[in-house]
């Protein structure tokens, strides 16, 4: 268990993580270098599943869950299966919020997060996800090569906005937004298409306690909001994913993440404590204070200062990212 925090009571919160060596944090689909780690076979390549979706091999694993491809045998049309990882198939928690994901993603329709086609289950009640299979890289196996053009940045951020607004207006956060959960899909154009593709860790209205002790520390530490990194659950709301934004954009724009610490419990006592870096040391272009000003408000340590939504915050980052669009 994880030292719980209060940032507005504790004038310094490193102590509290120091013992924190281990905690409850998913991991992504795909790791956070983009790469993922697949294994050679899974129990359920050459299986069709509910005599509709034949299995073809593994696309990427995860901590919780492994994507596989496949195929709808009456379609003929290329997919993907989310399959819950083989630990947890006995952990009625991780599998309540596996059906979870389902449901949120199957509401969410909109062009920026991916679609959500059947749930289901295989032989031995193992639960499966079934979704339109993206063809790209992740945004974390785009930024490993360096810093995004500021146009590009404006056009992923707005994406990614457009889909949380949808997500948020239903009540849903998806507090695990980093690069490894956004998908740069080839559609056959130069333009960049991003779509979010792991709602796993994602509240929806209903969950209330169900899915998240009070102690739990969900997310990925680099890209946590203060109130999520100290396991404030009463506080996480649509600002949280805004702040995780922030980080995104500022890791896209300087190929850096704002708190580059190799400890995880030190990433976390600076999101908590220290003040973020200035932009224009990893950032050296004209208008970098503008930037910093936006970046620095949607990350700001309270989610009461921070933009009013995270339509809002994208708004603002390209009018400072691309003022002649504003002219």
């Amino acid at each position: 268990m994880h030292p719980h925090l209060d940032p507005t009571v504790c004038e310094s919160p490193r102590h509290a993580f120091e013992t924190l060596d281990a905690w409850m944090v998913d991991d992504a689909t795909i790791d956070e270098d983009g790469s993922g780690s697949v294994p050679d076979a899974h129990p359920l390549v050459g299986e069709v599943l509910k005599a509709t979706y034949r299995v073809d091999g593994v696309i990427a694993h995860g901590g919780m869950a492994s994507v596989l491809g496949a195929t709808h045998l009456r379609l003929r049309r290329s997919l993907a299966i989310k399959v819950l990882a083989e630990p947890y198939l006995r952990s009625e928690q991780r599998r309540q919020r596996f059906f979870a994901e389902a449901e949120i993603v199957a509401q969410l329709n909109h062009p920026h997060i991916v679609s959500v086609i059947d749930f289901d289950f295989a032989k031995g009640g193992r639960p499966f996800l079934v979704m339109e299979r993206l063809h790209g890289d992740t945004l974390a196996a785009r930024v490993v090569h360096g810093p995004m053009p500021p146009l590009a940045v404006i056009a992923v951020v707005r994406q990614v906005a457009s889909a949380l607004s949808v997500a948020h207006t239903a009540g849903v956060i998806h507090r695990d937004l980093k690069p490894a959960n956004i998908m740069l899909v080839d559609t056959g154009a130069p333009d960049i298409f991003a779509k979010l593709i792991d709602f796993g860790i994602s509240r929806s209205p209903g969950e209330g306690r169900k899915l998240t002790g009070h102690r739990d520390l969900l997310g990925t530490p680099h890209y946590m909001a203060p109130e999520q990194a100290t396991s404030r659950h009463e506080r996480i709301g649509p600002h949280t994913d805004q702040y995780s934004l922030g980080a995104v954009a500022w890791q896209l724009l300087t190929g850096e993440l704002p708190f580059s610490y190799q400890s995880k419990t030190d990433v976390l006592a600076a999101i908590v404590d220290e003040p973020l870096p200035r932009l224009e040391e990893a950032w050296p272009h004209p208008g970098a204070a503008a930037v910093e000003a936006v970046l620095a408000r949607a990350m700001a340590k309270r989610p009461e200062d921070r933009f009013a939504d995270v339509a809002t915050f994208a708004s603002a980052l390209e009018t400072v990212l691309n003022p002649r669009r504003s002219e």
